[in-house]
């Protein structure tokens, strides 16, 4: 079945906060099944909402540690726990970070993060890290990386000082 997302839920959430500077974890399911690490996270089994990211990232609740999973518009759990990358090149990053580049590196999920340090954006999809995703192309990017489509390149963040650029699907022209 073909993954099916209402974005403007999760971009209003990831922007919102972005700009507080509230961390969060939120997977997009594609096409291989996350059930394993959903089965072991709390169940949600419920219609996704901006209102309701916002609330389950919120510092202190009881949710907020561990990724939302999200599959056919739905969000299927919280306090979902991921593989961890075991790239030693982004070692120095956060759990949140390392974990959304573990579970992209193994699935075809789309995985964006919210630093709570910084209020940066990271879109993590295919093993590679998209960073800082501005919060205006954050849904051109989520949407082309759904549809298959990424054709912009983006800097990474370790080629940053050499402007070295990586494909995701915004053109600046």
């Amino acid at each position: 079945m073909k993954p099916v997302f209402d974005l403007e839920p999760i971009i209003d959430a990831v922007r919102s906060m972005a700009s507080q500077k509230i961390g969060s974890l939120i997977v997009l399911v594609k096409d291989i099944s996350l059930k394993d690490i959903s089965e072991n996270a709390v169940p949600i089994d419920s219609v996704v909402s901006s209102e309701l990211l916002q609330t389950i990232f919120f510092k202190n609740s009881p949710l907020h540690d561990g990724a939302v999973i999200i599959e056919q518009n739905r969000i299927i759990s919280a306090a979902s726990y991921l593989p961890m990358s075991s790239n030693l090149e982004i070692s120095t990053l956060g759990a949140r970070h390392r974990s959304a580049l573990g579970l992209s590196e193994e699935t075809d999920a789309i995985v964006i993060v919210t630093s709570e340090e910084t209020g940066e954006i990271t879109v993590c999809y295919a093993g590679e890290m998209f960073h800082p995703v501005k919060s205006l192309e954050l849904r051109a990017l989520v949407g082309n990386l759904m549809a298959g489509t990424a054709t912009k390149k983006y800097p990474k963040d370790e080629d940053k000082k050499h402007k070295k650029e990586k494909e995701v699907g915004v053109n600046h022209d």
